[in-house]
C-alpha cells in the first residue's frame, strides 16, 4: 500500500456563506436533504444532511463571515482529487437548547467545523506540473474565486467534447 499525504488548508480571509436546500435526489442521496453552500452567490459545494435540516437555524451560523477549511488526501495517479469544505464557526455561535450548555460564557470556547460539502477535481483537470499541495491551493482558489464548475457539469463537458 502506498503511503498517501493529507492536507488541511484554512483561509485567512473570512467569507459570507449561505446554505440552502436544493432539489432532493432520492437516487444519489436517499433519505437526505441536499444542501448547497454558496460564497458570493456562487455554488461552491453540495452536502447531504439530515432531512430535518432547518434553513433558519442553519443560517444563524452564518450571520458573520467565516473562514473556510479545505481537507484532502492525495489521490492515486489518474484519479479525481476529492476534498471536503467546512466553515469554521465559533462554538458559541451554534444554537443549543441543551440545559448543560453555558451560552453566557464569554471565554473563547473553540471552533467547530460545519460541513459545506464535497468538491472534486476530475482527473482530466488535474495538473502533473504541480505538487499535490500546490494543486490543492489552486483548487481552493478556483472554488472560492467562482471559477470551478460542478463535477457533474464538468464531466458532461468532457463526455460531449
Amino acid at each position: 500500500m502506498t503511503e498517501r499525504v493529507g492536507i488541511i488548508i484554512r483561509t485567512h480571509i473570512e467569507y459570507w456563506i449561505q446554505r440552502s436546500r436544493l432539489d432532493d435526489d432520492p437516487e444519489m442521496a436517499p433519505g437526505l436533504a441536499v444542501i448547497g453552500a454558496y460564497v458570493n452567490g456562487k455554488l461552491i459545494a453540495r452536502a447531504g444532511l439530515p432531512p430535518e435540516w432547518d434553513a433558519a437555524e442553519d443560517n444563524a451560523l452564518f450571520r458573520d463571515p467565516r473562514a473556510i477549511q479545505y481537507m484532502a488526501v492525495e489521490p492515486e495517479p489518474n484519479q479525481a482529487l476529492r476534498a471536503e469544505l467546512f466553515a469554521i464557526v465559533p462554538v458559541s455561535a451554534i444554537p443549543s437548547d441543551e440545559p448543560w450548555v453555558d451560552t453566557d460564557d464569554d471565554e473563547d470556547d473553540g471552533s467547530a467545523l460545519i460541513t459545506l460539502g464535497v468538491v472534486l477535481r476530475l482527473p482530466e483537470d488535474r495538473s502533473s506540473d504541480r505538487s499535490f499541495e500546490e494543486e490543492c491551493v489552486h483548487h481552493l482558489h478556483a472554488i472560492l474565486g467562482g471559477n470551478a464548475k460542478p463535477a457533474v457539469d464538468r464531466a458532461l463537458d468532457i463526455l460531449l467534447g
